[in-house]
């Protein structure tokens, strides 16, 4: 083979196994070029989604200035583990943890008030562990620091509110989708009762008013509702495995009412069915019918990454080749770079195609085939 039909044979490879990859980038600008009120981020693990959801949204600094003082709320509120799906996903939260630093926030503060021991709940979520390591201040709610707020709403005049999340520059509402017993289902709306002091009982006696004037003196930046796992029964608490559907998909958006609305399609259910969302949407909190929002569905591949990465090693390979042969032509160059004149084009391209896969398969035997032997034991997180 000479040096011109060595060229051609390299353009050709190089062309074929970029095609994916610009197809990717494609699709991809095409997409975010589309505004949407909803992001709904599916796939099987719960970090990448959050990310491509609020990626898809604009990005975390479309929300985050430097130097904020974030509030990342999730429900911490039962002594569960996260496979019992009565808590947010502790990698949902640390991911969003990340990201409003990497954004430039000054500081992330997470915290809940939990019906159960503080001490378990924090530890046996897998959220005090995962946010503290991505970065974030995370603290026992401190009685002292509940301020008697003005609400003004139909019913809930005034009420004792966290000092922390009146005070935060911006605030991320992270609620997880489950059953409850009382309002049907809680989700952003009903995670506000984790910043109320006093009595909360007394809220339940008439829950949809108290929870619609809440989440009127409550605005978030940006709500993340998580749906890796739902609780489709027995909820709030849970713990019975059996009441627990895998979904993996994260919903995102900046309206509160809608994400409800969605989040009660997950069960079957519509956002009309639940009292509070009638009342919020009645009273201009947000949307109700999701036939009036646009909403962008996406799944978020891990491989991807990955895939665009080693398409890029192998096309700079072959720039390195064009450059060389140009100038020093095919008989002066060295191993390995003479090893490739001799294989065909058809060869040469599998051979390409086959190391692609080879770096996919290592991958996984790598990361994603021990993590998911770690979940098949994962131990019980008691506290030292």
């Amino acid at each position: 083979m000479d040096r011109r039909e060595f060229l051609k044979t390299a353009a050709i490879a190089g062309i074929v196994f970029s095609i994916p990859a610009s197809l990717d980038i494609l699709t991809d600008t095409c997409e975010a070029a589309a505004k949407s009120d909803l992001i709904i981020a599916t796939g099987s693990n719960p970090a990448t989604i959050t990310r491509a959801a609020i990626d898809a949204l604009g990005g975390m600094k479309k929300f985050i200035s430097k130097g904020d003082i974030v509030v990342i709320k999730p429900n911490i509120g039962w002594d569960r583990l996260p496979e019992q799906a009565a808590n947010t996903n502790p990698e949902v939260v640390a991911t969003l943890v990340r990201m409003c630093l990497e954004s430039g926030a000054k500081k992330v503060k997470v915290f809940d008030r939990p019906v159960n021991d503080p001490r378990r709940c924090y530890v046996q979520s897998g959220i005090h562990q995962a946010a503290t390591a991505a970065g974030a201040e995370m603290n026992y709610v401190d009685e002292r620091r509940f301020r008697e707020t003005k609400i003004n709403g139909l019913v809930l005049k005034t009420w004792p509110l966290y000092e922390d999340i009146l005070s935060a520059d911006k605030v991320i509402n992270v609620p997880i989708a489950k059953h409850h017993s009382l309002s049907k289902l809680t989700m952003s709306m009903k995670n506000w009762m984790g910043v109320m002091g006093g009595s909360r009982s007394h809220i339940h006696q008439r829950i949809d008013e108290y929870l619609v004037d809440l989440s009127i003196a409550i605005r978030p930046t940006l709500t993340v509702l998580d749906a890796v796992r739902i609780l489709v029964r027995n909820g709030p608490q849970g713990g019975n495995p059996a009441d627990v559907k895998k979904l993996d998909t994260v919903v995102a958006g900046t309206d509160q009412v809608a994400i409800n609305s969605y989040g009660a399609t997950l069960f079957g259910m519509k956002g009309s069915d639940l009292g509070y969302i009638k009342m919020a949407d009645q009273r201009g909190l947000g949307t109700m019918d999701l036939s009036k929002i646009r909403i962008r569905k996406i799944t978020a591949n891990p491989m991807k990454r990955l895939r665009l990465v080693s398409q890029g090693l192998f096309l700079m390979l072959f720039i390195f080749l064009f450059l060389q042969t140009e100038s020093k032509g095919l008989d002066e160059l060295g191993y390995p770079v003479r090893l490739f004149p001799d294989f065909y084009p058809l060869i040469l391209i599998t051979t390409l195609f086959a190391a692609h896969t080879a770096a996919v398969a290592f991958y996984l035997s790598l990361v994603m085939i021990p993590k998911g032997i770690l979940r098949l034991g994962l131990p019980s997180r008691d506290i030292a």
